[in-house]
């Protein structure tokens, strides 16, 4: 690790907050009869979304998505690589995202999936309320932690 780097929160502390993250989630969707279909944002929240699906102990579906919304370090325009495919209205659809940053991502996913009929949930391990230039927090469903402005890796 570099000198000007510190540890924000070690492995432990992570799963803990992916554990209460799938507790909640757990509590929530135990006696539903719609199975929701989780969709996990490429690439960041991949290994947030495999830990956290481990734990889940209700049925659900896959759907992968992948959106762009920087170049390097700079919030650029939103660009739709992979997008969320047509789901039917009756089925929750549960967005994984790794880091809520500015919000745009989350917004116009949400705007998007309710426009087509569908209830949205947002599931993130991190998120920076500081930097947030949509009106997201309330957006957020489930969560790990909210960390400062500051541009975060991730090891392992």
């Amino acid at each position: 690790m570099q000198s000007n780097m510190k540890i924000l929160f070690n492995q432990t502390e992570i799963q803990g907050m992916v554990a209460n993250i799938a507790k909640q989630l757990n509590n929530d969707y135990k006696d539903k009869e719609s199975i929701p279909v989780l969709c996990p944002v490429l690439s960041g929240a991949a290994m947030f979304a495999n830990d956290l699906m481990k734990q889940l102990d209700f049925k659900y579906t896959v759907s992968y998505c992948k959106y762009s919304s920087y170049e390097g370090t700079q919030c650029t325009e939103l660009k739709e690589i992979l997008p969320i495919p047509q789901i039917s209205q009756d089925r929750d659809i549960i967005i994984i995202e790794d880091l809520i940053d500015t919000g745009q991502t989350i917004s116009n996913l949400v705007t998007t999936l309710k426009e087509r009929g569908n209830n949205v949930k947002i599931c993130a391990l991190f998120s920076k309320p500081s930097k947030h230039t949509q009106s997201v927090e309330s957006l957020i469903n489930y969560k790990g932690s909210d960390i400062e402005d500051k541009f975060i890796i991730g090891d392992r």
